[in-house]
């Protein structure tokens, strides 16, 4: 969300007048983890088997979350950020330990959030905020593929920037800079 997400101004809850930033459109009407709709009760990730292509070659993954990006950079660390996770999966790192306890909740808390510190609950008991969570994230994944020598070379570069830049949104110094890099920040 905090380095993806297109940002907005939403309101508060269904019964209010006031209006917040968020930092992904998408975030406050996801309701479900896993679903099969698209327009209303929207899942974080959406199970209707649609196939694109030859149904016995091919399959797909819907992920509503992602907002409509148009900063070429980071269109291309959305893509190279999710193939490094799905190959660390391939490979078979688990990430349960990085999913929130309530994740739905957790991304509209961390949506709400431009100071990017909100933090949420792991299965742990420890507490995250969204950019501890895609360090670990990303450190995780890059760091098994490129072990395996499982990767690209653009998606190990792409993989490097996505530490580089969350490193850069924690740094108060970097801080201010790295935010004009995103689309909620524009």
């Amino acid at each position: 969300i905090f380095w993806s997400g297109a940002g907005a101004v939403d309101r508060a809850d269904s019964n209010s007048s006031s209006y917040s930033y968020t930092l992904s459109q998408r975030a406050p009407y996801i309701v479900d983890l896993a679903g099969v709709h698209t327009t209303v009760n929207r899942p974080l990730v959406n199970l209707r088997d649609e196939p694109l292509a030859d149904k016995e070659r091919f399959r797909r993954i819907h992920a509503i979350t992602h907002d409509t990006n148009l900063v070429p950079n980071m269109i291309a660390l959305g893509l190279a950020s999710t193939s490094n996770v799905l190959r660390a999966v391939e490979l078979g790192i688990s990430f349960d330990h990085l999913v929130p306890t309530e994740p739905v909740k957790a991304m509209l808390l961390l949506s709400r959030d431009p100071t990017l510190r909100q933090k949420v609950e792991l299965p742990n008991g420890r507490q995250y905020t969204g950019l501890e969570l895609q360090l670990a994230l990303a450190e995780l994944s890059l760091g098994a593929t490129q072990k395996a020598d499982y990767i690209t070379d653009q998606d190990s570069t792409w993989g490097e920037e996505w530490i580089n830049l969350c490193d850069r949104l924690r740094n108060p110094r970097t801080h201010n800079s790295a935010v004009l890099e995103t689309n909620w920040g524009l």
